[in-house]
Protein backbone atom coordinates (compact mmCIF):
# COMPACT_ATOMS: atom_id res chain seq x y z
CA UNK A 1 0.00 0.00 0.00
CA UNK A 2 1.13 3.20 -1.16
CA UNK A 3 1.67 6.36 1.03
CA UNK A 4 0.72 9.95 -0.46
CA UNK A 5 3.81 11.91 0.24
CA UNK A 6 3.05 15.43 2.07
CA UNK A 7 4.95 18.07 0.40
CA UNK A 8 6.96 19.81 3.26
CA UNK A 9 6.42 22.76 5.03
CA UNK A 10 9.90 24.77 5.11
CA UNK A 11 9.14 25.91 1.48
CA UNK A 12 5.74 27.68 2.80
CA UNK A 13 7.76 28.62 5.38
CA UNK A 14 10.38 30.46 3.58
CA UNK A 15 7.38 31.96 1.15
CA UNK A 16 5.78 33.61 4.36
CA UNK A 17 8.92 35.16 5.80
CA UNK A 18 9.70 36.85 2.55
CA UNK A 19 6.33 38.51 2.47
CA UNK A 20 7.11 39.54 5.55
CA UNK A 21 10.47 40.79 4.90
CA UNK A 22 9.25 43.09 1.79
CA UNK A 23 6.70 44.15 3.88
CA UNK A 24 8.76 45.51 6.42
CA UNK A 25 11.03 47.12 3.71
CA UNK A 26 7.97 48.62 1.96
CA UNK A 27 7.06 49.85 5.25
CA UNK A 28 10.41 51.24 5.94
CA UNK A 29 10.73 53.24 2.68
CA UNK A 30 7.58 54.42 3.21
CA UNK A 31 8.91 56.21 6.79
CA UNK A 32 11.65 57.21 4.86
CA UNK A 33 9.89 58.60 2.33
CA UNK A 34 7.79 60.60 4.58
CA UNK A 35 10.79 61.77 6.83
CA UNK A 36 12.31 63.53 3.44
CA UNK A 37 9.38 64.87 2.27
CA UNK A 38 8.45 66.04 6.16
CA UNK A 39 12.36 67.52 6.00
CA UNK A 40 12.08 69.47 2.87
CA UNK A 41 8.54 70.68 3.63
CA UNK A 42 10.81 72.45 6.94
CA UNK A 43 13.69 72.80 4.99
CA UNK A 44 11.25 75.09 2.45
CA UNK A 45 9.79 76.55 5.95
CA UNK A 46 13.20 77.57 7.09
CA UNK A 47 14.31 79.13 3.75
CA UNK A 48 11.74 81.54 3.29
CA UNK A 49 11.76 82.37 6.89
CA UNK A 50 15.33 83.22 6.47
CA UNK A 51 14.87 85.13 3.22
CA UNK A 52 12.01 87.38 4.86
CA UNK A 53 14.62 87.95 7.80
CA UNK A 54 17.08 89.12 5.41
CA UNK A 55 14.80 91.31 3.37
CA UNK A 56 13.34 92.80 6.35
CA UNK A 57 16.74 93.81 7.34
CA UNK A 58 17.44 94.98 3.87
CA UNK A 59 14.52 97.04 4.25
CA UNK A 60 15.05 98.51 7.45
CA UNK A 61 18.87 99.56 6.86
CA UNK A 62 17.37 101.11 3.25
CA UNK A 63 14.62 103.33 5.26
CA UNK A 64 17.96 104.21 7.99
CA UNK A 65 19.95 105.06 5.34
CA UNK A 66 17.19 107.37 3.67
CA UNK A 67 16.62 109.14 6.91
CA UNK A 68 20.01 109.32 7.78
CA UNK A 69 20.66 111.61 4.26
CA UNK A 70 17.77 113.50 5.00
CA UNK A 71 19.55 114.71 8.63
CA UNK A 72 22.70 115.43 6.78
CA UNK A 73 20.49 117.49 4.90
CA UNK A 74 19.33 119.27 7.32
CA UNK A 75 22.68 119.95 8.93
CA UNK A 76 24.23 121.36 5.52
CA UNK A 77 22.38 124.16 6.32
CA UNK A 78 22.62 124.43 9.85
CA UNK A 79 25.08 125.46 12.79
CA UNK A 80 24.89 122.37 14.61
CA UNK A 81 25.68 122.51 18.77
CA UNK A 82 25.88 119.44 20.92
CA UNK A 83 24.05 119.41 23.72
CA UNK A 84 25.19 118.75 27.37
CA UNK A 85 22.43 117.03 29.17
CA UNK A 86 21.01 113.94 29.03
CA UNK A 87 17.30 114.74 29.15
CA UNK A 88 16.80 114.21 24.88
CA UNK A 89 17.79 110.99 22.65
CA UNK A 90 19.40 113.32 20.33
CA UNK A 91 21.84 115.80 21.26
CA UNK A 92 22.73 117.57 18.23
CA UNK A 93 21.08 120.92 17.86
CA UNK A 94 20.12 122.02 14.44
CA UNK A 95 20.42 125.98 14.31
CA UNK A 96 19.69 127.45 11.24
CA UNK A 97 22.14 129.23 9.09
CA UNK A 98 20.18 129.28 5.71
CA UNK A 99 16.42 129.27 5.44
CA UNK A 100 16.01 127.93 2.04
CA UNK A 101 17.53 124.65 3.27
CA UNK A 102 14.64 124.28 5.71
CA UNK A 103 12.84 122.02 3.36
CA UNK A 104 14.14 119.40 1.65
CA UNK A 105 15.44 119.77 -1.78
CA UNK A 106 13.30 118.30 -4.82
CA UNK A 107 15.32 115.69 -6.99
CA UNK A 108 13.36 113.77 -9.45
CA UNK A 109 13.49 113.14 -12.43
CA UNK A 110 9.39 114.36 -13.50
CA UNK A 111 10.03 118.21 -13.52
CA UNK A 112 8.78 120.20 -10.33
CA UNK A 113 5.53 121.61 -10.87
CA UNK A 114 5.43 125.94 -11.66
CA UNK A 115 1.96 127.39 -10.44
CA UNK A 116 0.93 129.55 -13.48
CA UNK A 117 -2.39 131.06 -14.02
CA UNK A 118 -4.15 130.04 -11.15
CA UNK A 119 -2.86 126.45 -11.21
CA UNK A 120 -0.20 124.01 -11.02
CA UNK A 121 1.20 123.24 -14.60
CA UNK A 122 2.07 119.31 -13.67
CA UNK A 123 -0.25 118.60 -10.37
CA UNK A 124 -0.07 115.30 -10.98
CA UNK A 125 3.38 115.15 -9.32
CA UNK A 126 2.75 118.29 -6.92
CA UNK A 127 3.40 115.63 -3.88
CA UNK A 128 6.60 114.17 -5.07
CA UNK A 129 9.84 115.32 -3.15
CA UNK A 130 12.51 113.19 -3.84
CA UNK A 131 13.48 110.04 -6.03
CA UNK A 132 16.46 107.63 -6.25
CA UNK A 133 17.62 109.55 -9.41
CA UNK A 134 20.96 107.89 -11.09
CA UNK A 135 24.31 109.79 -10.94
CA UNK A 136 22.64 112.57 -8.07
CA UNK A 137 22.69 113.20 -4.49
CA UNK A 138 20.19 113.28 -2.13
CA UNK A 139 20.92 117.11 -1.87
CA UNK A 140 23.70 119.18 -3.50
CA UNK A 141 26.35 118.55 -1.54
CA UNK A 142 25.46 114.98 -0.57
CA UNK A 143 27.00 111.62 -1.52
CA UNK A 144 25.92 110.23 -5.16
CA UNK A 145 24.85 106.40 -4.31
CA UNK A 146 22.54 105.83 -6.62
CA UNK A 147 23.05 103.49 -9.93
CA UNK A 148 21.98 104.18 -13.64
CA UNK A 149 20.07 101.28 -13.01
CA UNK A 150 16.31 101.83 -13.87
CA UNK A 151 14.22 99.91 -11.86
CA UNK A 152 10.88 99.78 -14.92
CA UNK A 153 13.81 98.52 -18.08
CA UNK A 154 16.40 96.73 -16.53
CA UNK A 155 15.40 93.53 -15.75
CA UNK A 156 16.82 91.73 -12.69
CA UNK A 157 19.07 88.35 -12.60
CA UNK A 158 15.94 86.20 -13.07
CA UNK A 159 14.15 88.83 -15.80
CA UNK A 160 11.98 90.28 -13.08
CA UNK A 161 11.31 94.13 -13.84
CA UNK A 162 9.77 96.57 -11.51
CA UNK A 163 6.42 98.17 -14.03
CA UNK A 164 6.04 102.08 -13.79
CA UNK A 165 2.82 101.73 -12.65
CA UNK A 166 3.35 100.18 -9.46
CA UNK A 167 5.05 103.13 -7.92
CA UNK A 168 2.08 104.63 -8.71
CA UNK A 169 0.37 102.08 -6.07
CA UNK A 170 0.29 104.49 -2.77
CA UNK A 171 -2.15 106.94 -5.04
CA UNK A 172 -0.22 109.82 -3.76
CA UNK A 173 -0.41 111.32 -7.82
CA UNK A 174 -3.40 111.87 -9.81
CA UNK A 175 -5.53 109.03 -10.28
CA UNK A 176 -5.07 108.81 -14.46
CA UNK A 177 -1.23 109.09 -13.80
CA UNK A 178 1.40 106.94 -14.60
CA UNK A 179 5.52 107.47 -14.57
CA UNK A 180 6.98 107.24 -17.80
CA UNK A 181 9.63 104.64 -17.31
CA UNK A 182 12.29 106.78 -17.50
CA UNK A 183 11.28 108.85 -14.90
CA UNK A 184 10.90 105.96 -12.65
CA UNK A 185 13.55 105.70 -9.76
CA UNK A 186 17.38 103.86 -10.02
CA UNK A 187 18.52 101.32 -8.08
CA UNK A 188 20.77 102.10 -5.18
CA UNK A 189 23.11 98.80 -4.44
CA UNK A 190 23.87 97.72 -1.23
CA UNK A 191 27.27 95.77 -0.91
CA UNK A 192 28.62 93.69 2.01
CA UNK A 193 31.12 96.34 3.67
CA UNK A 194 28.02 98.90 3.86
CA UNK A 195 28.83 100.66 0.39
CA UNK A 196 26.72 102.00 -2.66
CA UNK A 197 28.49 101.15 -5.46
CA UNK A 198 27.08 102.88 -8.35
CA UNK A 199 28.20 100.40 -11.07
CA UNK A 200 27.70 96.79 -11.36
CA UNK A 201 30.82 95.06 -12.40
CA UNK A 202 31.86 91.34 -12.19
CA UNK A 203 33.76 91.71 -8.85
CA UNK A 204 30.31 92.54 -7.61
CA UNK A 205 28.08 89.29 -8.44
CA UNK A 206 30.40 87.18 -6.47
CA UNK A 207 29.63 85.46 -3.56
CA UNK A 208 32.32 84.38 -1.98
CA UNK A 209 32.95 84.81 1.94
CA UNK A 210 36.01 86.96 1.59
CA UNK A 211 34.45 89.18 -1.12
CA UNK A 212 32.97 92.33 1.03
CA UNK A 213 32.30 93.93 -2.36
CA UNK A 214 29.52 91.54 -3.23
CA UNK A 215 26.17 93.05 -3.67
CA UNK A 216 23.49 91.56 -0.82
CA UNK A 217 20.53 93.84 -1.98
CA UNK A 218 19.21 97.20 -3.83
CA UNK A 219 16.29 99.08 -3.25
CA UNK A 220 15.02 102.42 -4.50
CA UNK A 221 12.54 104.88 -3.11
CA UNK A 222 9.90 107.90 -3.69
CA UNK A 223 9.53 110.30 -1.34
CA UNK A 224 6.26 112.52 -0.87
CA UNK A 225 5.41 115.57 0.91
CA UNK A 226 2.03 114.29 3.02
CA UNK A 227 2.05 117.13 5.67
CA UNK A 228 -0.38 119.44 3.32
CA UNK A 229 -3.12 116.15 2.94
CA UNK A 230 -5.91 116.09 5.24
CA UNK A 231 -5.68 113.56 7.84
CA UNK A 232 -8.39 111.10 7.81
CA UNK A 233 -8.35 110.14 11.29
CA UNK A 234 -9.47 114.03 12.16
CA UNK A 235 -10.47 115.89 9.27
CA UNK A 236 -14.40 115.78 8.29
CA UNK A 237 -17.63 116.33 9.98
CA UNK A 238 -21.23 114.90 9.20
CA UNK A 239 -22.78 117.36 7.36
CA UNK A 240 -26.48 116.52 8.87
CA UNK A 241 -25.38 117.24 12.45
CA UNK A 242 -23.00 120.92 11.69
CA UNK A 243 -24.40 124.65 11.76
CA UNK A 244 -22.78 126.73 9.11
CA UNK A 245 -21.54 129.04 11.85
CA UNK A 246 -19.60 126.32 13.29
CA UNK A 247 -17.54 125.02 9.75
CA UNK A 248 -17.29 128.68 9.22
CA UNK A 249 -14.85 128.87 11.70
CA UNK A 250 -12.11 125.98 10.79
CA UNK A 251 -10.75 126.21 14.32
CA UNK A 252 -9.43 122.85 14.03
CA UNK A 253 -9.21 119.90 11.57
CA UNK A 254 -12.10 118.21 12.25
CA UNK A 255 -13.81 120.95 10.70
CA UNK A 256 -12.58 120.59 7.65
CA UNK A 257 -15.37 120.08 4.62
CA UNK A 258 -14.77 116.66 2.97
CA UNK A 259 -17.03 117.88 0.13
CA UNK A 260 -14.84 119.81 -1.60
CA UNK A 261 -12.75 117.02 -2.05
CA UNK A 262 -13.95 115.49 -5.87
CA UNK A 263 -15.38 112.46 -5.82
CA UNK A 264 -16.60 112.43 -2.18
CA UNK A 265 -20.28 112.92 -1.86
CA UNK A 266 -21.83 113.60 1.49
CA UNK A 267 -23.24 109.68 2.51
CA UNK A 268 -19.51 108.63 2.20
CA UNK A 269 -18.74 111.55 4.23
CA UNK A 270 -21.30 110.82 6.91
CA UNK A 271 -20.76 107.17 7.18
CA UNK A 272 -17.05 107.74 7.82
CA UNK A 273 -17.45 109.84 10.24
CA UNK A 274 -20.05 107.69 12.73
CA UNK A 275 -17.44 105.23 12.41
CA UNK A 276 -14.53 106.80 13.47
CA UNK A 277 -16.30 108.94 15.64
CA UNK A 278 -18.13 107.30 18.13
CA UNK A 279 -20.14 110.25 20.64
CA UNK A 280 -22.91 111.67 18.97
CA UNK A 281 -22.77 114.73 19.19
CA UNK A 282 -25.21 117.16 17.73
CA UNK A 283 -23.39 120.19 16.96
CA UNK A 284 -19.51 120.78 16.66
CA UNK A 285 -19.64 123.41 18.78
CA UNK A 286 -21.42 120.45 21.47
CA UNK A 287 -18.75 117.73 20.81
CA UNK A 288 -18.25 116.54 24.53
CA UNK A 289 -14.79 117.56 24.62
CA UNK A 290 -13.01 116.41 21.12
CA UNK A 291 -12.08 119.48 20.05
CA UNK A 292 -10.83 120.55 23.39
CA UNK A 293 -8.93 117.43 23.17
CA UNK A 294 -7.91 117.43 19.46
CA UNK A 295 -6.20 120.64 19.67
CA UNK A 296 -3.63 119.85 22.62
CA UNK A 297 -2.87 116.32 21.41
CA UNK A 298 -2.47 116.98 18.00
CA UNK A 299 -5.42 114.43 17.16
CA UNK A 300 -2.33 111.65 17.03
CA UNK A 301 -4.54 109.31 18.47
CA UNK A 302 -8.60 108.25 18.68
CA UNK A 303 -10.26 110.65 21.09
CA UNK A 304 -12.02 108.43 23.62
CA UNK A 305 -14.33 108.81 26.31
CA UNK A 306 -15.23 106.79 29.53
CA UNK A 307 -18.03 105.12 28.00
CA UNK A 308 -16.61 105.10 23.86
CA UNK A 309 -13.29 104.81 21.62
CA UNK A 310 -13.23 106.23 18.29
CA UNK A 311 -11.87 104.29 15.47
CA UNK A 312 -8.66 104.80 13.63
CA UNK A 313 -6.82 104.36 9.99
CA UNK A 314 -3.68 101.81 11.12
CA UNK A 315 -2.30 102.86 7.85
CA UNK A 316 -2.60 104.01 4.30
CA UNK A 317 -3.31 100.55 2.87
CA UNK A 318 -6.10 100.38 5.56
CA UNK A 319 -7.06 103.87 4.34
CA UNK A 320 -7.42 102.94 1.15
CA UNK A 321 -9.12 99.40 1.52
CA UNK A 322 -11.75 101.34 3.78
CA UNK A 323 -12.26 103.43 0.55
CA UNK A 324 -12.40 101.19 -2.00
CA UNK A 325 -14.91 99.35 -0.51
CA UNK A 326 -17.07 102.55 0.35
CA UNK A 327 -16.47 104.21 -3.06
CA UNK A 328 -15.31 101.48 -5.61
CA UNK A 329 -11.45 101.50 -7.18
CA UNK A 330 -11.95 103.95 -9.82
CA UNK A 331 -13.71 106.85 -7.34
CA UNK A 332 -11.02 106.07 -4.62
CA UNK A 333 -8.23 106.55 -6.66
CA UNK A 334 -9.95 109.92 -7.25
CA UNK A 335 -9.55 110.81 -4.16
CA UNK A 336 -6.54 109.59 -2.29
CA UNK A 337 -4.56 111.92 -3.35
CA UNK A 338 -6.13 114.58 -1.22
CA UNK A 339 -6.03 112.20 2.19
CA UNK A 340 -2.53 110.61 4.49
CA UNK A 341 -3.19 109.01 7.79
CA UNK A 342 0.41 110.47 9.28
CA UNK A 343 0.82 114.29 8.75
CA UNK A 344 0.31 115.07 12.30
CA UNK A 345 2.38 115.70 15.03
CA UNK A 346 2.21 117.20 18.40
CA UNK A 347 3.11 120.85 17.43
CA UNK A 348 5.26 122.12 19.97
CA UNK A 349 8.04 125.26 18.98
CA UNK A 350 11.76 123.65 18.25
CA UNK A 351 12.87 126.66 16.82
CA UNK A 352 16.63 128.35 17.29
CA UNK A 353 17.16 132.09 16.22
CA UNK A 354 19.72 132.72 13.04
CA UNK A 355 22.52 133.16 14.96
CA UNK A 356 23.67 135.64 12.23
CA UNK A 357 20.28 137.70 12.57
CA UNK A 358 19.99 141.67 13.73
CA UNK A 359 20.71 142.47 16.59
CA UNK A 360 20.45 145.80 18.90
CA UNK A 361 23.99 146.78 19.14
CA UNK A 362 23.70 150.62 20.34
CA UNK A 363 22.92 151.64 23.95
CA UNK A 364 20.26 153.99 24.70
CA UNK A 365 22.75 156.93 24.81
CA UNK A 366 23.69 155.96 21.26
CA UNK A 367 20.57 155.60 19.61
CA UNK A 368 19.37 152.20 20.29
CA UNK A 369 17.63 150.96 23.94
CA UNK A 370 18.26 148.96 27.00
CA UNK A 371 18.07 145.56 25.80
CA UNK A 372 21.89 146.20 24.14
CA UNK A 373 23.66 142.57 24.42
CA UNK A 374 20.54 140.79 25.70
CA UNK A 375 18.94 139.52 22.31
CA UNK A 376 19.24 135.41 23.54
CA UNK A 377 18.05 136.21 26.66
CA UNK A 378 14.62 138.12 25.49
CA UNK A 379 13.98 136.14 22.58
CA UNK A 380 15.33 132.61 23.55
CA UNK A 381 15.30 129.71 21.08
CA UNK A 382 12.64 127.21 21.86
CA UNK A 383 15.73 125.04 23.12
CA UNK A 384 17.78 124.30 25.99
CA UNK A 385 21.16 124.74 24.72
CA UNK A 386 22.48 122.48 27.99
CA UNK A 387 20.46 119.57 27.45
CA UNK A 388 18.54 119.80 24.42
CA UNK A 389 15.36 119.66 26.08
CA UNK A 390 11.96 121.46 24.41
CA UNK A 391 11.07 124.43 26.47
CA UNK A 392 7.57 124.21 25.68
CA UNK A 393 6.16 120.84 26.82
CA UNK A 394 2.93 121.35 25.19
CA UNK A 395 1.02 122.79 22.51
CA UNK A 396 -1.02 125.79 22.82
CA UNK A 397 -4.30 125.80 21.14
CA UNK A 398 -4.95 129.26 19.23
CA UNK A 399 -8.62 128.54 19.52
CA UNK A 400 -8.88 128.94 22.98
CA UNK A 401 -8.30 132.50 22.39
CA UNK A 402 -12.32 132.13 21.90
CA UNK A 403 -12.23 132.63 25.28
CA UNK A 404 -12.09 136.17 25.48
CA UNK A 405 -15.51 135.82 23.87
CA UNK A 406 -16.62 135.40 27.36
CA UNK A 407 -14.40 136.75 29.30
CA UNK A 408 -16.64 136.35 32.64
CA UNK A 409 -17.79 132.94 32.31
CA UNK A 410 -14.19 132.35 31.56
CA UNK A 411 -12.26 133.75 34.00
CA UNK A 412 -10.46 130.94 35.71
CA UNK A 413 -9.18 129.82 32.68
CA UNK A 414 -8.11 132.99 31.24
CA UNK A 415 -6.30 133.62 34.42
CA UNK A 416 -4.68 129.97 33.81
CA UNK A 417 -3.71 130.44 30.34
CA UNK A 418 -2.72 133.64 29.48
CA UNK A 419 -1.93 134.80 33.29
CA UNK A 420 -5.01 137.70 32.80
CA UNK A 421 -7.60 139.07 34.63
CA UNK A 422 -10.18 141.74 34.64
CA UNK A 423 -9.87 145.01 36.20
CA UNK A 424 -12.80 147.71 34.93
CA UNK A 425 -12.37 148.23 31.48
CA UNK A 426 -8.59 147.04 31.07
CA UNK A 427 -6.52 143.76 31.13
CA UNK A 428 -4.16 142.98 34.14
CA UNK A 429 -0.95 140.74 34.20
CA UNK A 430 -0.39 139.01 37.20
CA UNK A 431 1.11 135.65 37.38
CA UNK A 432 3.19 135.56 40.44
CA UNK A 433 5.78 137.70 38.83
CA UNK A 434 5.89 141.70 38.49
CA UNK A 435 8.84 142.02 36.49
CA UNK A 436 7.17 140.48 32.98
CA UNK A 437 5.50 137.64 31.62
CA UNK A 438 6.58 133.47 32.21
CA UNK A 439 9.15 133.34 28.83
CA UNK A 440 10.42 130.28 27.61
CA UNK A 441 13.40 128.68 30.16
CA UNK A 442 11.68 130.37 33.03
CA UNK A 443 11.73 128.35 36.08
CA UNK A 444 8.64 129.66 37.13
CA UNK A 445 7.09 127.41 33.52
CA UNK A 446 7.04 124.59 35.87
CA UNK A 447 4.02 125.78 37.56
CA UNK A 448 2.10 126.25 34.03
CA UNK A 449 2.54 122.98 33.19
CA UNK A 450 5.60 123.57 30.75
CA UNK A 451 3.75 125.77 28.97
CA UNK A 452 4.67 130.08 29.10
CA UNK A 453 2.30 132.88 28.67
Amino acid sequence: MKTLNTPPLRPARQGTVLILVVSMISLLLLLLLGLMTLTNSRRDVTLDSTAAVLTDSLARGAVDQVVDEFVEEMKSGSTVVTASGSNEVRKELFQITDPERMLPARVAKPAAPKWSSGKWDKSETLNLVKQSVGGKPFYDSGTVRTSTVNTATSPSADGQKFAAIRWNTPRLMEDSFTLPDDETPDWIYIARNGENPTKFSQPLKQNAETNVNYVVGRYAFQIYQTDGLLDLNAAGFQTSKTDVADIGKKGALLMADLRAIPGLDEATINDLVSWRNKGDWGKISDHGGLLEWGSQHGWRAPFATASKNDSTFLSRSDMMDYLKQKLGEDKAKKVLPYLTTSSLTLARPSNQPLTNRPKIVYEVSQGGNNAKGMDDSINPGARSITDGALLAKRRFGLDQIELFENPTANAARIKELFGLTRSGNKWVYNHGRNDGIIPLGSPDMGKRKGSPD
